[in-house]
């Protein structure tokens, strides 16, 4: 019976030391496994920042090209009505010359002259509207992928940290 006392002494002191050593084993991967989650974390917000820059970067474009857009309808706007006041004017003054016959040719040629250069002006301000719009169109597209990549940068942040914690 002794030695049976003794032999589990000796195992219960065996036991003893393997689980020192075995939490000297979990602390030291408990550890590893620290780093890893704080290097994923530091690169995590790294890219949140860097995502964060883009789309502050897409909305100031934004931003821009709106201005620019209304900017061109402006003027496209006030190049409209001054090509109107001018073509009333030249109408105007068409009527007066219908009296002066051998003047009509001339005055006729240079209301159709400049009707088709405000039919040009109108219509290379409509494709440069287009443009515009197609740009704006874009810088939202971008924007909304930017935004998706957020997300899915963040869920699988939330996903690799519930691994880690298991």
């Amino acid at each position: 019976m002794r030695r049976n006392v003794d032999e589990l002494k000796d195992e219960n002191s065996d036991l003893k030391v393997g689980t020192v050593e075995l939490r000297q084993q979990f602390s030291i991967e408990l550890e590893k496994m620290r780093t890893v989650l704080q290097l994923a974390e530091e690169r995590f917000q790294l890219n949140e920042k860097r995502i964060l820059l883009d789309l502050d970067r897409e909305r100031t474009t934004v931003v821009r090209l709106k201005k620019e857009l209304d900017t061109s309808i402006s003027g496209a706007l006030r190049s409209a009505e001054k090509h109107k006041e001018e073509f009333l004017k030249l109408q105007r003054e068409f009527g007066d010359c219908q009296q002066q016959n051998g003047h009509i040719a001339g005055t006729l040629k240079a209301v159709v002259t400049n009707f088709e250069q405000a039919k040009f002006e109108i219509n290379r301000i409509g494709a440069e509207l287009k443009e515009s719009k197609a740009r704006e169109v874009q810088a939202h597209k971008v924007s909304n992928q930017l935004r998706k990549k957020l997300e899915n940068i963040q869920k699988a942040s939330k996903h690799a940290s519930s691994r880690t914690l298991r």
